[in-house]
């Protein structure tokens, strides 16, 4: 658990997001990869039709998300576009011939979120 997600939750409520009807890359990964994906789609449906999702359903998603292993599958997606982030950055600092250190200090302060 990431530090202060508990603090979040408190803030937002749980799983608000789904609420709201955002459209993120956990949902996403989600839609494109399970097999009950026409279930999340009807589900996300009865999100539009009312403003917001009952608890059950909000925790059939999450739990279809866990046995799916979404989460994983977002955080390997999301390790492998920070190490093109760095890799890109390093071509940057060759050819300027600097270092970009406030960049490094962003993106290390990212990393620890």
């Amino acid at each position: 658990m990431r530090v202060g997600f508990s603090w979040y939750q408190e803030q937002k409520g749980f799983a608000q997001d789904l609420d709201e009807g955002k459209l993120s890359l956990p949902l996403i990964h989600l839609l494109t990869q399970s097999p009950n994906a026409a279930l999340i789609e009807n589900i996300q449906q009865e999100r539009a039709r009312n403003n917001k999702l009952p608890a059950d359903l909000k925790q059939l998603i999450l739990d279809e998300m866990r046995d799916q292993k979404i989460l994983q599958l977002t955080e390997e997606t999301l390790k492998g576009l920070e190490a093109k982030v760095y890799r890109h950055l390093e071509r940057l600092e060759v050819s300027a011939g600097i270092k970009n250190f406030t960049f490094r200090f962003l993106l290390n302060r990212l990393r620890e979120m």
